[in-house]
């Protein structure tokens, strides 16, 4: 009976805290934060295996400045003046939230280039034309927008018009870029002008663009959610 007794009050003075365990030194009751998996263990009456009795919630973790962010996957950390995040070496720093992960895996932004083109080298587009170009994000509906290049700088063609021509009949502006049928982007132009020569005639950003039947494009595109059942 007393080395029983003694077994108990031992048990009860005596605890464990670490990644290694503790088992040879363990009598029954005792317990051990098993800080490698992040549980709170008991040992079992007979002292011959450890049992679960819940989850370490205070784990200590070093507080981060926003300035200071690590370079490399130091796993969680917590943010001085944002709370706790989880280090991903490509995105950074972000929320441990399942939600919010799923939500940065719905976001996404892309820029293609019609007629061939690329970053480098953007190809022009012409009027009265038709261009399909690949959706970046395959599976997913999409929100474009169509840019031109005129004197050196991006910016969209605006609206597009009709007007009265000057010989008679009628003169069209304008360019736009769309999903077509939840697939593919399609860029069409105008019969006559990509863009008005007049920034008030479609509401563009370019001051003076003088008349224009191809220049250089880029399609901006968005994915937001979308994706296809």
């Amino acid at each position: 009976m007393v080395p029983m007794l003694n077994d108990a009050m031992a048990a009860l003075g005596t605890n464990f805290a670490g990644s290694t365990d503790p088992a040879a030194y363990a009598q029954p009751y005792m317990t051990w934060a098993d800080t490698s998996s992040g549980f709170l263990k008991r040992r079992n009456a007979a002292g011959t295996a450890w049992i679960v009795i819940g989850r370490i919630f205070r784990q200590r973790v070093d507080a981060i400045s926003l300035s200071d962010l690590p370079t490399t996957d130091v796993g969680p950390v917590y943010v001085a003046g944002y709370g706790m995040r989880e280090w991903n070496a490509t995105l950074g720093a972000y929320a441990a939230a399942p939600e919010f992960r799923s939500l940065d895996g719905a976001l996404g932004f892309a820029i293609a280039y019609p007629n061939g083109g690329s970053a480098a080298s953007p190809a022009n587009i012409s009027v009265n034309s038709r261009y399909v170009v690949t959706n970046p994000f395959p599976g997913f509906r999409v929100y474009c927008e169509l840019e031109l290049r005129i004197g050196g700088f991006w910016g969209s063609p605006g609206g597009n018009l009709a007007v009265a021509g000057s010989g008679g009949g009628t003169e069209y502006f304008g360019c736009i870029a769309s999903q077509y049928n939840d697939a593919d982007l399609v860029v069409q132009t105008a019969n006559n002008f990509l863009i008005s020569n007049n920034p008030g005639g479609s509401c563009h950003p370019f001051p003076a663009p003088g008349v224009v039947t191809s220049a250089p494009a880029r399609i901006k595109c968005w994915k937001v959610k979308g994706a296809l059942a």
